[in-house]
């Protein structure tokens, strides 16, 4: 379970948390200590869980590890976490 987490979620929350920092501050012009900058590494945050969370049960769905997964309820899920990323 900790692997699934770590795989599904940190790595691409952490990814999409300092993409988003990449891009504001030198695309945007975003300083760290900005409510901007902190929005948008949320916003980040959150697309990297949502893609993470999503394409983890995708592939597991795809791959026949799991055929009984909902996407739809996935989705769902990942948008749930999501924004609790960006929330946080």
């Amino acid at each position: 379970v900790t692997a699934e987490v770590t795989v599904s979620k940190i790595f691409p929350a952490g990814f999409g948390w300092q993409s988003a920092s990449i891009v504001a501050e030198n695309n945007l012009g975003y300083s760290a200590d900005s409510m901007a900058f902190a929005l948008t590494t949320g916003a980040g945050d959150a697309i990297g869980v949502l893609l993470g969370h999503v394409s983890f049960y995708a592939a597991k769905k795809a791959l026949g590890i799991d055929s009984t997964i909902n996407m739809s309820r996935e989705v769902h899920t990942g948008i749930l976490l999501g924004t609790a990323a960006f929330c946080s």
